[in-house]
């Protein structure tokens, strides 16, 4: 099975020419004036792809690939976006397991799938956690970094001894399943190699011990099944079946937590679970623009209630906010302005709510460092002396600035859009300081600022905790660039510098 490179443009592919992979834009399009239309699927970031095969090929970038890859920036179709609140989480993982099973007949249920992975479990435990803990944490005691875990993507993980070692029973072997088949994709993944049929054999086989599961457990859920359900979400990014699978997972997840109280993730191995999943929560509701449970005050304050929370949990909760008002937005949209005047000052309003206090927050967060968290770097390599880089103290606070700004922009640029649909609106008191031109400029700004940061945050050192954290702010500054013709022009110019 050939390896699809994920450095290779989809216009330089459909033409069958070589490609440098340089980003936002590779070389041979911008030389031949032709429109770069982006790179295969990026990390946590909506995108359409073809519909699954039998055995689809699974891109697989080896470290070596030291450039987060961005996407077609192409959002997926409305109805493959739609929540599955509705359902149970028995339901959501029956419906993932009966999906699964009807894209791979050719699998037996029966079929012994043994260790695709020589070692122990802890020895594939300790993988999952060298690729989503940094070092320095591993050298310590794991429960000693966990109040603080600052990280966006699998900072979870660290809950993974504990809960093996307490899993007894076909809970246990769930969950066992789940570590399995993901450390054999972080394999598959960090190799190149082509593992499809035994990942998916395993995938398929801990989908149904989970769906037993769920079933026998009927609404009292354990912090097994919902590691068991992160670990597939995690599988479903390195190894995906489809463009939005992880989005599933996440559901389930979502539901999992929603079932228990907010108090119940306040301590121990729970706490752990949900500060590690809690980033991929809320970015759900961005992609999905709907709004989240999180947002409630009993879901930021208790879980917390015991632990001092990290600057990005912070700023967390105050970007949960947002995606309600994106869907209020959406709902405008679809409705003439002069029947919407209400709404939209009421929108309005919130945006720039928000957008304050994420510029309060932001200038706290500053004042308390006693050091300059973020600096401008020259790269060393003298080719390179064009580019400017912004280079920070450590990932977790690389992680609050882009996700901030990518904040930020989702703010600016729908307070834009509002000004612009209801020009009555700047006559409100709701209304920025600046004029349009002047948010406009800011948003470009912070949109350069995170190109200028993904030097270090994809660093090979960082592993896939850096990496998976990129994709989202990436996706935020690209699309913010795009809205006008001089966006797009210093998108070009950030890709010749790339």
């Amino acid at each position: 099975m050939k390896v699809r490179k994920k450095n290779v443009c989809h216009t330089c592919r459909r033409r069958k020419l070589r490609c440098d992979g340089k980003h936002p834009a590779c070389s041979q399009c911008l030389s031949s004036n032709r429109r770069c239309e982006g790179y295969p699927d990026i990390l946590f970031v909506p995108f359409v792809s073809t519909p699954p095969m039998l055995a689809p090929k699974i891109s697989h970038v080896p470290p070596s690939s030291k450039r987060t890859q961005q996407c077609a920036a192409r959002p997926l179709p409305p109805l493959a976006l739609q929540p599955t609140y509705a359902l149970t989480p028995a339901q959501i993982i029956t419906t993932q397991a009966d999906s699964l099973a009807k894209q791979l007949p050719s699998l037996s249920y029966n079929q012994s799938i043994g260790p695709s992975l020589s070692g122990t479990l802890q020895e594939k435990i300790f993988l999952i956690l060298r690729n989503y803990v940094p070092y320095s944490e591993l050298q310590h005691d794991i429960a000693n970094a966990i109040p603080n875990s600052p990280r966006v993507c699998g900072s979870w993980a660290t809950a993974l001894p504990e809960l093996t070692r307490g899993a007894t029973g076909a809970l246990g072997e769930c969950l066992d399943s789940a570590i399995n088949v993901l450390a054999l994709s972080i394999t598959a993944y960090r190799t190149g190699k082509e593992m499809f049929r035994p990942i998916s054999s395993g995938y398929e086989h801990t989908l149904r011990l989970l769906r037993r599961d769920l079933q026998q457990a009927g609404r009292v859920y354990k912090s097994e099944q919902i590691a068991t359900v992160m670990c597939l979400t995690l599988l479903e990014v390195l190894s995906p079946t489809n463009p939005h699978s992880w989005l599933v997972h996440v559901d389930g997840v979502s539901e999992l937590m929603r079932s228990s109280s907010p108090e119940f993730f306040s301590t121990n191995v729970h706490h752990t679970l949900f500060i590690g999943f809690r980033p991929l929560l809320i970015l759900k509701a961005f992609i999905l623009r709907k709004a989240t449970f999180l947002v409630h005050e009993d879901w930021i304050e208790k879980p917390f209630q015991h632990h001092h929370a990290a600057p990005l949990q912070n700023l967390l909760s105050l970007a949960a906010t947002i995606p309600g008002v994106l869907e209020k937005f959406d709902i405008l949209k679809d409705e003439p302005p002069n029947t919407t005047m209400v709404a939209a000052k009421e929108a309005l309003a919130e945006l720039v709510e928000i957008r304050s206090n994420l510029q309060t927050w932001s200038d706290s967060f500053s004042a308390d460092s006693s050091v300059p968290l973020y600096w401008q770097r020259t790269p060393k390599n003298a080719s390179e002396c064009h580019k400017t880089l912004l280079w920070f103290q450590d990932l977790s606070g690389a992680n609050v600035f882009i996700y901030l700004w990518s904040f930020q922009i989702i703010c600016l640029s729908h307070i834009q859009s509002l000004l612009a649909r209801c020009p009555e609106l700047q006559k409100l008191d709701v209304t920025t300081p600046e004029n349009t031109a002047e948010l406009r400029n800011f948003c470009i700004e912070l949109s350069i600022k995170i190109y200028q940061s993904m030097e270090y945050v994809t660093q090979e050192g960082f592993m896939l905790y850096g990496l998976l954290s990129a994709g989202f702010p990436l996706y935020t500054a690209r699309k913010a660039m795009e809205l006008d013709e001089r966006g797009r022009a210093l998108l070009q110019r950030l890709g010749k510098h790339s």
